[in-house]
């Protein structure tokens, strides 16, 4: 059964592709929703490509979280750098897309809601990070890595 890491791990590995693919591949429909009618119905091409970039760098986000899930003489240590590079990651983002909440149409959002429920959802993931990485580090822990420091 896996550790409750290895699970967190797992969901966010999955959302993560699962949000990551659309923004990539179908760049117009993933921000449909996000941005005003007018805007939405013809985005600028600058504005698909950084919708696809974000996409590329999510999924790049995503493979040390994949890599960090079996059990193994690093698996600690995998966690950790993923877990501190996601924690980056939302550490800077959280905030930015919060404020964004408080500029109404300024922000460029049709309403005030998107950059909230992703800041809201990186918050408190952001929260469960510095919890497993600095509250309660041994949820980081292997249960192979002692067994095989003892070999």
């Amino acid at each position: 059964m896996p550790s409750l890491i290895q699970s967190a791990l797992i969901v966010e590995a999955v959302a993560n592709i699962g949000s990551a693919l659309p923004s990539i591949f179908a760049p117009k429909w993933t921000i449909a929703g996000l941005l005003a009618p007018a805007e939405a119905a013809n985005p600028p091409s600058s504005t698909l490509t950084l919708v696809q970039a974000i996409g590329g760098f999510v999924v790049a986000l995503t493979v040390p979280m994949v890599a960090a899930v079996p059990d193994g003489p690093h698996a600690t240590f995998m966690r950790k750098v993923a877990y501190c590079s996601l924690g980056a990651a939302e550490l800077l983002l959280a905030p930015l897309l919060l404020v964004k909440t408080r500029q109404g149409a300024a922000s460029g959002f049709a309403t005030e809601k998107p950059p909230m429920i992703v800041g809201g959802v990186l918050v408190p993931l952001m929260l469960f990070r510095a919890y497993a990485l600095f509250g309660n580090p041994k949820l980081m822990d292997s249960k192979n890595e002692g067994k095989e420091k003892e070999k």
